[in-house]
C-alpha cells in the first residue's frame, strides 16, 4: 500500500534529526488540517482508503460538543527538522475509564523511533496526576469510534474496516505496545450456512421459528426512539467489555443517525422476545466501492448521497453483518443466532452467496455454529495495551 513513495529524506540524512511534538488539547482547526492531511499523505497510493474529513473531528471535539464536554483529549504531530512525520491521540473519559484510550497513528516510513517514543509519551502524559496503569491501542475516540488494528486482510477490505499499515505493528512492538487480543471475519456460505441454522432451529423448537421470537426494523417509524433502544442495548451486550464507554443519547444518534438509510431499508433489527428487547441483529451492504468513488470525484455531500442511492439500487454489492447480540438476561434463549442469520437470509436477493460476520472474538461461542465447509477467514484484528510508567500514572 505504500509503493512509490519517496521518503528517502529520512535515509540520506546523516545528522542527527531534530524532532519536536506539537500538542493540542482545545479546538484549532488548523492544527487539525495538519492532522487529517498527514492521514491522506501516507495512504495516498491505498486503493481503499477512505480520507479523513475535518468535520469528522469537529463533531467529537470542538468544544461544543457533548463528547468533549465528557472527555479529557490530547493530540500530537511529530515534526522532525520541520516535517510533520507522525500523528497519535488519545481520550479519556472523565467518569469512567481505567485505561488511556491512545490511537489514530499514522507515520511516515523511516520515521525515527526516538521521535516516536517522544511523540508517545507527550500523549501519555494525559495519565499524569490521575489513576491510569495503563493504555489501549489504538482505540480512536473510544468504544464507539474505532477500536482495533487489522493484522491481515485475505480479500478487500469491507466499510468501517481498519487499514492498517503491515509496517506499524513492529513499529508499536518498539515502543513497547504487547498484542493483547484478537477477531477475526468471516466469509459465509449462505446456503451452507442456512442448512445449519435451520439443524439447530428444530434441534431446540421442533421448527425453524423461535416462539414469541420477533424483528422490528430500526428507523421504520421513529429512528431517535429505536436508536436509543439500540444503544441500551449495546450497554447491555457489551457493557462489561473492558473497552466499553457509554455515550449519552445524543451522541449515540448523531454517530448512527447518518446510517438511518440503511437501517430504515436493509436488514437491521431490534429483536423483541414476549415484547422485550434482548438483542439486535443488524446486516447492510458494503457501501466503501460507492464512497470511493464520491472521494475520487471529489463529490459534495448531497451528490455523494445521490450516489450511493444509484449503487445500492443498480449494483450487487457485498453483504456484511457487524453486530449481532443479546443481553445476558437472554441468555437461556437457545438458538438466537441461528433465528438471527435464518431471518435475515430468508428475504436476501438470489444472487448474494456469501456474507461476511464481523469482528467474532477468538475463542467465542458463536464459532460452534459455522459449518467448517461453509466460512473462511477473512480478515483478523487485534489490540495492544501498555503498562504506563509509575512516573506517567501517578496518582
Amino acid at each position: 500500500m505504500e509503493k512509490n513513495q519517496d521518503h528517502s529524506y529520512f535515509k540520506k540524512t546523516q545528522r542527527q534529526p531534530v524532532c519536536q511534538v506539537v500538542i493540542c488539547n482545545e479546538w484549532n482547526e488548523g492544527f487539525f488540517k495538519d492532522f487529517i492531511q498527514l492521514q491522506k499523505k501516507v495512504h495516498k497510493h491505498n486503493a481503499y482508503a477512505i480520507y479523513e474529513k475535518l468535520d469528522d473531528y469537529f463533531q467529537l471535539y470542538s468544544s461544543h460538543t457533548p463528547f468533549s464536554k465528557q472527555h479529557y483529549w490530547k493530540f500530537g504531530l511529530l515534526k522532525v527538522d520541520e516535517m510533520i512525520v507522525a500523528r497519535l491521540g488519545c481520550t479519556l473519559s472523565k467518569t469512567q475509564s481505567s485505561f488511556l484510550s491512545i490511537g489514530y497513528y499514522e507515520s511516515l516510513p523511516h520515521t525515527p523511533i526516538n521521535g516516536l517514543k517522544l511523540l508517545f509519551l507527550e500523549i501519555e502524559s494525559l495519565a499524569q496526576n490521575r489513576s491510569i496503569s495503563e493504555i489501549r491501542f489504538p482505540m480512536q475516540g473510544g468504544f464507539f469510534g474505532s477500536y482495533r488494528a487489522t493484522l491481515e486482510f485475505k480479500s478487500p477490505p469491507y466499510y468501517g474496516e481498519p487499514q492498517t499499515l503491515p509496517r506499524y505493528h513492529q513499529e508499536w512492538k518498539n515502543l513497547g505496545l504487547v498484542p493483547d487480543r484478537k477477531w477475526n471475519s468471516y466469509e459465509i456460505n449462505v446456503r451452507n450456512m442456512s442448512k445449519v441454522t435451520q439443524s439447530v432451529l428444530q434441534k431446540f423448537y421442533k421448527t425453524s421459528l423461535i416462539p414469541n421470537l420477533a424483528f422490528e426494523q430500526i428507523g421504520q417509524n421513529d429512528l431517535k426512539k429505536d436508536l436509543n433502544r439500540l444503544r441500551l442495548l449495546f450497554k447491555s451486550c457489551y457493557g462489561h467489555f473492558e473497552e466499553y464507554n457509554d455515550i449519552s443519547e445524543k451522541d449515540f444518534f448523531e454517530l448512527y443517525s447518518q446510517y438511518g438509510f440503511l437501517f430504515k431499508n436493509y436488514y437491521c433489527y431490534i429483536v423483541t422476545y414476549k415484547s422485550n428487547d434482548i438483542g439486535f441483529s443488524i446486516c447492510y451492504p458494503d457501501i466503501l466501492p460507492a464512497l470511493l468513488w464520491a472521494q475520487k470525484l471529489y463529490l459534495p455531500s448531497i451528490l455523494t448521497k445521490l450516489l450511493l442511492f444509484l449503487y445500492l439500487k443498480l449494483c450487487k454489492p457485498r453483504f456484511m453483518f457487524p453486530y449481532l447480540g443479546k443481553t445476558p438476561q437472554s441468555e437461556d434463549l437457545k438458538g438466537f443466532s441461528a433465528a438471527a442469520f435464518e431471518h435475515t437470509a430468508n428475504q436476501f436477493p438470489k444472487y448474494i452467496q456469501t456474507i461476511s460476520f464481523h469482528y467474532i472474538a477468538e475463542g467465542s461461542p458463536s464459532l460452534k455454529m459455522f459449518d467448517p465447509n461453509s466460512w473462511r477467514a477473512k480478515s483478523q484484528y487485534i489490540i495492544y495495551r501498555k503498562s504506563l510508567e509509575r512516573s506517567t500514572a501517578n496518582s
